[in-house]
This record gives structure tokens, C-alpha cells and sequence, in this order.
């Protein structure tokens, strides 16, 4: 599975602001839409736009997850102006809220968002990783153990919806470092003999192979 370099960079609004400000953001910006996805029942809603009438402009993002609630917009490139329009959390409030708050909601919350937080950092980090000797056109990313920490953490907490997110985030990981915590994991929980839909979740991503970023064209040292 891999990824090219895009998708760069998130802002993930703080909670209670609703979806319509960044919809009102692109109206007043005169962004073009150019897809409008509902949810359905395991699937956000995604909108996404073009800043630019040019038919090949990279586009903008944004993610609804009506079953955490979280509101994400993702940039081709770090876009300062849109952290500043908006009301946003920083990856540093998120793995705060997603290591020590009280309410499981707040940590299922975290963890979601910081999702897209790791791939962010990942393909941000991707310029001055080096290449696979063995796939030169893949980029070996280096575990980053903010988000593996974190995730690693919410494995165990008691609360099913916390783990769940926790177990998706490891999914969703570029960082090799999530293969053998999810295989522990995995472990457990078939020793414990529970069903459970995140044996197959685990067992689909250990067998499809750790996500990969691709070296981009004109790289240096690509």
C-alpha cells in the first residue's frame, strides 16, 4: 500500500465547531467543490475542493467523522492563514487529552484525530527519509514514538471505544514500529477467546503489509 506526497498537512477543529465553518471559509476563499461524499455507516463524510479554478490544482479536505464527532481538514502544503481562520487543536493538546483525560469520549476523540495527525507527520517527513535499498521508489520512514506511544497506550484502555480507535490509528500508521504492536495485541485477543471485529481489522492490515510513502519525481536522491 502506499502513498504519494499529498495530503501534507491537517487542522482538526476543536471540539463543539461545527463541519459549516469550513464550508463558509471555502465559500468566502471561492474554492471550487469538487465532491461531496455523505457518511454511511462505517464510512465519513468527505468534501473536497480545488483553491483554484486549474483543473490539476492539489485540493483540500475535509473529513467528518459523525461517529466521533471529529472535523478534519486536510492541505497539499502547511497553509498558515487556515490555522488561523479556525478554531483548531495542536497534535501536542491531542496526545495530552488522548494519554490522560478523564472522559473516554475526549480520549476516542484524541486518538482519531491524531490519526491523521501521524500520516501528516509521516509524508512531511518523507523528503529527508531515505530510500528502501530493496524498492528504491519507496521511502523508509522512521517510527515516530509520539503516535505509537499513544496508540500502544489506548490498547489498553478499559473503555471498547478507545481501544477501537486505537487499534484504527495503528492501522493507519506509515511507521513499521505498529506491525508488532498490533501483533501482540492480536495475540491477546485471541487468547482471550472474545469475537471481535478487531481481530480482522489487525489481520487485514498485517496481510495487505505496512503503508508506504513513494519517493517523489525529482527528489535529489530519487
Amino acid at each position: 500500500m502506499t502513498t504519494d506526497r499529498s495530503d501534507s498537512h491537517c487542522y482538526v477543529l476543536r471540539a463543539g465547531t461545527p463541519a459549516s465553518v469550513v464550508t463558509d471559509l471555502a465559500a468566502e476563499r471561492g474554492w471550487v467543490l469538487v465532491s461531496d461524499e455523505p457518511p454511511s455507516f462505517n464510512r465519513a463524510a468527505i468534501k473536497r475542493w480545488r483553491p483554484s479554478e486549474e483543473a490539476d490544482a492539489d485540493q483540500v479536505e475535509l473529513i467528518s467523522d459523525h461517529m466521533s464527532g471529529c472535523h478534519t481538514l486536510t492541505a497539499p502544503e502547511p497553509v498558515r492563514w487556515i490555522a488561523e481562520a479556525l478554531p483548531v487543536w495542536t497534535a501536542g493538546e491531542l496526545l495530552d487529552q488522548a494519554r490522560s483525560d478523564e472522559d473516554p469520549l475526549v480520549r476516542m476523540r484524541a486518538l482519531r484525530a491524531l490519526q491523521y495527525f501521524q500520516i501528516a507527520a509521516a509524508l512531511r517527513s518523507a523528503p529527508d527519509s531515505p530510500l528502501d535499498p530493496d524498492e528504491p521508489h519507496l521511502r523508509l520512514i522512521a517510527d515516530d514514538e509520539r503516535y505509537l506511544d499513544v496508540f500502544r497506550q489506548g490498547l489498553d484502555d478499559p473503555v471498547p471505544g478507545v481501544r477501537r480507535a486505537a487499534v484504527d490509528g495503528l492501522c493507519r500508521t506509515f511507521y513499521p514500529g505498529a506491525q508488532p504492536i498490533l501483533r501482540a495485541y492480536r495475540d491477546r485477543l485471541a487468547e482471550q477467546g472474545e469475537p471481535s471485529d478487531q481481530l480482522e481489522t489487525i489481520d487485514w492490515y498485517l496481510e495487505k503489509g505496512l503503508h508506504r510513502i513513494r519517493a517523489k519525481s525529482g527528489d535529489d536522491d530519487a
